[in-house]
């Protein structure tokens, strides 16, 4: 009777393991679906708030540079555009034989006006509204061509000082160019094209979604 008991046992437990186990399905918890898109969602803005995330342009760039740009061609277009200075002999000091100044034509009060023009449409660059920021391009368009017509002419200038000097023997050397006033044109277009360009390239990142 033992033995049997004992093999009765022994084929119910192998009928168990051979019986097909049923696999569990798990269902979706609705509670933690929102807290893995979450923190998906969180992840992506830790990514875009990272340092190394790209930015565009700070808004006070184009503004800076306009401003600055407009003071320099305010200043230059009023100033000194060409020197020429000869010594007599040596140990005297440089004397100043010819200069020619922007306030004399009124290319150089041109250059000006645009100048004070730039500075002070500097803060359309921080409005909303699209149309005024086009006033600091057109301003920066004309201090440009004004400046890249003058300052070759000046260059002649300065060299037909020069060729003329040869012909006479009472000095030890002789030197005509450019000015502080061209000089200054010359940075101040630079830095008013810096600023366009920035500005530029700000309002494009921006309509895209860039974070500034």
């Amino acid at each position: 009777m033992g033995d049997t008991s004992v093999t009765r046992h022994g084929v119910g437990d192998l009928l168990r393991r051979l019986r097909p186990t049923r696999r569990v399905r798990r269902r979706k918890d609705p509670v933690a679906a929102p807290e893995a898109e979450a923190s998906g969602t969180e992840s992506s803005r830790s990514a875009d708030d990272s340092p190394t995330a790209y930015r565009t342009f700070s808004r006070k760039l184009a503004p800076s540079l306009t401003a600055l740009g407009g003071a320099l061609a305010l200043g230059g277009g009023l100033g000194q555009w060409m020197r020429a200075t000869k010594l007599e002999a040596e140990g005297l000091t440089a004397e100043q034989v010819a200069a020619t100044w922007g306030y004399e034509s009124w290319p150089g009060w041109a250059i000006a006006v645009l100048g004070a023009l730039a500075i002070a449409s500097a803060v359309t660059w921080l409005m909303s509204l699209l149309v005024v920021k086009v006033l600091p391009i057109l301003y920066t368009a004309g201090v440009i061509a004004l400046v890249a017509w003058q300052l070759p002419l000046v260059d002649e200038e300065a060299a037909r000082i020069a060729t003329a000097a040869r012909e006479e023997l009472d000095f030890v050397t002789f030197h005509s160019g450019y000015g502080w006033g061209a000089w200054l044109m010359l940075a101040g277009s630079v830095l008013l094209f810096l600023a366009v360009t920035a500005g530029i390239l700000r309002e494009i990142d921006i309509r895209r979604g860039v974070p500034g």
